[in-house]
């Protein structure tokens, strides 16, 4: 177990009877609940707006704690398990996935998973992958016809699931991208049969959404089986996460490898969790370009300058800052989850307050993001605060899109590179025109990330 990360959070003593739970409706869990469900965006901001830095609310069978005040959300954060564990979201049991994965687990179990898999995700291979994601763009972007219409949730979500398959089993595998744009789906309903008393007979009633499961799981396994094993045959680790993660033992070479059905498991997660979030950060990032011609103007002239009369390159990565800039205010506004998920593993003082064993918290990054304490016109799309001196010598505390702590997102460089690079081609190549006569909508998830309300669909015109 890790020690007390600092003095805004300990145990509860005896002499502590007296401290209250934090502020917060003290009724209407039906309402909290449906509120929460639906906008909870706007839910945590009007909490906030009433309650202050530290709000306490109950649902059904449920008591819950957002927190605001950024001490003490990096304080959850820097926790490894000692005061909180995984809340609802990550401890969800999958049946198909039945062993324990890197991003629901903590303490010990956390750091021999990290220690494993960072061999797959080293500046190395990042770099690697990134090579093999500017390959699959180009493709792409060289697919699409000057004037025609297209989807772009639906291009992005594809290309995303391709090179996140090409980085994970290889390309020289056996891949089948229809299966795994299946795959959330089917384990969704594996999720649901797993919830019913008789799962093993609900599995095959003769549901589309369980058929599609039935259909899905044993290809999509299937696949990453003979990946494993060819990883496990050759003596070199090739450039993908699978190879890499066959071979690791660890840093220092002291870690206990992956068994096979570990591997597979954590590739599984990995792939749920690592298609939608780039996929949606780049539609946010193209439609705020769409609506902000300065910024995209900026955009195109930077990438001009650059590349010239060639295409963009994995390397152009460190001389594209306002690329950059735009990818990373595009997850500002647009995060990947607008607040984290934690659980209280026993009764505990927080900020002065007591908080109930079992009590889900949420460290609250969306309205951090957007707070006026830390950024100039929080709520306009301006990446050049990224390129200005204040935020370019040290980047706000308050900025944390990818986590921060033991739990930080383990593929930020490789998705960093992915989006960026992308959005970098995107302008060399085409100017994207929006159909609607709006910017985009978001619609909301349990948790996050943002995603489009509506189909986003954008007039591609080539540039000269």
């Amino acid at each position: 177990m890790s020690q007390q990360p600092s003095g805004d959070v300990r145990f509860l003593t005896p002499g502590d009877g007296h401290l209250p739970l934090p502020p917060g409706p003290k009724r209407h869990r039906l309402r909290n609940l449906v509120q929460r469900l639906t906008n909870y965006p706007a839910f945590m901001e009007q909490l906030h707006q009433q309650y202050g830095e530290i709000v306490f609310f109950r649902m059904p069978r449920r008591n819950c704690c957002v927190v605001y005040d950024l001490r003490l959300v990096r304080t959850i954060f820097e926790d490894d398990g000692c005061f909180f564990g995984p809340g609802p979201a990550y401890s969800a049991k999958i049946p198909h996935v039945p062993t324990p994965v890197l991003g629901s687990s903590f303490g010990e179990g956390h750091r021999w998973r990290a220690a494993v898999l960072g061999r797959a995700f080293t500046p190395e291979c990042t770099r690697d992958y990134a090579e093999i994601a500017i390959d699959m763009v180009r493709e792409l972007l060289d697919s699409w016809r000057d004037g025609e219409v297209i989807e772009v949730v639906e291009q992005m979500i594809r290309l995303t699931t391709g090179v996140m398959v090409a980085i994970g089993v290889g390309r020289e595998s056996e891949t089948d991208i229809e299966v795994t744009m299946g795959l959330r789906s089917a384990l969704k309903w594996d999720w649901v049969a797993g919830k019913l008393p008789l799962s093993e007979l609900v599995r095959n009633l003769p549901l589309p959404g369980f058929a599609r499961a039935r259909r899905t799981l044993p290809r999509f396994d299937a696949m990453v089986d003979r990946a494993i094993a060819r990883a496990r045959r050759i003596p070199v680790p090739e450039s993908n996460i699978i190879s890499q993660t066959a071979h690791s033992s660890g840093p220092d070479g002291r870690e206990r490898p992956f068994t096979d059905r570990e591997l597979r498991d954590e590739f599984t997660i990995f792939l749920l969790n690592a298609i939608g979030p780039p996929a949606q950060t780049l539609e946010w990032a193209i439609d705020h370009l769409a609506w902000n011609p300065v910024a995209r103007r900026r955009l195109e002239a930077e990438v001009e300058e650059v590349a010239r009369d060639r295409p963009i390159t994995a390397e152009d990565f460190d001389r594209i800052p306002y690329a950059r800039a735009v990818f990373k205010e595009t997850i500002r506004l647009a995060p990947i989850a607008f607040v984290a998920d934690r659980a209280t593993i026993k009764d505990c003082v927080l900020g002065g307050y007591r908080i109930p064993a079992g009590t889900i918290l949420h460290p609250c990054m969306g309205l951090l993001h957007r707070s006026p304490l830390h950024f100039e016109e929080p709520l306009a799309f301006r990446p050049e605060r990224w390129l200005e001196k204040p935020l370019r010598d040290q980047t706000p505390d308050a900025y944390m899109p990818f986590g921060i702590g033991p739990k930080t997102c383990i593929g930020r460089a490789f998705a960093t590179r992915l989006c960026v690079s992308l959005l970098a081609a995107l302008a060399r190549q085409w100017r994207l025109e929006p159909v609607s006569r709006g910017p985009a909508r978001p619609a909301f998830g349990p948790l996050g990330p943002y995603v489009v309300k509506d189909k986003l669909r954008m007039v591609v015109r080539r540039r000269s």
